[in-house]
């Protein structure tokens, strides 16, 4: 099998690779979650990471992006959404445990 044979677009490349974390080169952390992600997909698209990954700030030494404002599920919805440009209105692919996004968190607020 070829290289290309395994990858049918430049898009399922990318999921894989943010899936597996390989080659990832920062580190978004949210409520204890940490996402492996990498700076060309996340900076290109998010102006104050990128300014916090290329400026002066401590994120551009630890490659560590801390969101202290925001749910981990929503970073996730985020984050899958700069890889792939398709947003999910469901809630199935949140992933183990994250089913119940705990109350006051309605599907409103998660959408909005």
């Amino acid at each position: 099998m070829t290289r290309n044979d395994r990858f049918s677009t430049m898009g399922d490349c990318l999921m894989r690779y943010q899936k597996t974390g390989e080659f990832s080169d920062l580190l978004p952390v949210c409520e204890g979650h940490r996402f492996k992600v990498h700076k060309v997909i996340i900076c290109s698209q998010v102006e104050p990471i990128h300014a916090a990954c290329t400026q002066d700030f401590k994120e551009a030494h630890t490659r560590i992006y801390e969101f202290e404002e925001e749910s981990h599920i929503v970073v996730r919805k985020v984050i899958s959404y700069l890889y792939t440009r398709f947003y999910d209105v469901s809630q199935e692919h949140l992933g183990e445990g994250d089913d119940n996004v705990g109350p006051g968190f309605s599907d409103l607020e998660l959408h909005a």
